[in-house]
């Protein structure tokens, strides 16, 4: 299987640096790949009342847009049954999230009428309601790298970089499973079983307590 490209620790850290220097919004959406490995049709899906828990601190996984026709977003179901699933989110996202809310909410009453969301409360939107075209995010994603001089990756490889960043934290594959929404932890196991270079220089290091030389001075 080909190498899945991703964020070093470091890298990620670059990246979240520079999303703060973005709009809330698609601050947010990134986020939600990179630390909640988010696919990209899955948070086109997001609304408020059917997907975020505030009292769990995280949100739910139930619908995705892969497409866009005729100006009108496909909603499914995401691409298995274990792909419906619950993403816990670390409080500080939860309170941004939070505050978001609060714009959305005081956007949506300003627009009145012209509002095109209808009934849906889509949390990402592309400025009166309804959700962004398909492809939009990835577009954005493109151009934010590029602007920001950060290492090139695919939008979808942000999950890779949360996959990564918590087998370096000893994670183990059932709770990845959960996390990404794999059918089986094997299915986990297969695509994300490579060790990065930083876990195996601890796990190298871990080994040289063993070296004869300095325990027996062989």
């Amino acid at each position: 299987m080909k190498p899945k490209k991703f964020y070093d620790s470091e890298a990620a850290k670059e990246c979240i640096k520079a999303l703060y220097q973005i709009d809330i919004m698609w601050r947010l959406y990134f986020l939600g790949a990179m630390i909640g490995g988010l696919r990209r049709a899955e948070g086109l899906a997001f609304e408020w009342h059917l997907d975020v828990d505030w009292n769990a601190g995280g949100f739910y996984v139930n619908r995705s847009i892969p497409k866009t026709i005729d100006g009108k977003p496909l909603i499914k179901d995401p691409k298995s049954k274990k792909s419906k699933r619950f993403v816990k989110m670390p409080d500080w996202y939860m309170d941004e999230l939070e505050k978001y809310y609060r714009m959305w909410k005081k956007e949506k009453l300003r627009l009145g009428d012209a509002w095109e969301g209808g009934e849906h409360q889509y949390i990402f939107h592309s400025g009166k309601g309804k959700p962004y075209y398909y492809t939009t995010p990835t577009t954005k994603w493109s151009k934010f790298t590029k602007k920001y001089e950060l290492k090139k990756i695919r939008l979808h490889e942000l999950r890779h970089t949360m996959v990564t960043l918590l087998i370096e934290s000893g994670a183990n594959y059932r709770a990845l499973q959960e996390r990404v929404g794999h059918a089986s932890y094997r299915t986990t196991f297969d695509i994300y079983g490579h060790i990065t270079k930083k876990l195996a220089d601890v796990t190298a290091e871990l080994f040289n307590n063993f070296d004869p030389k300095k325990r027996y001075g062989q």
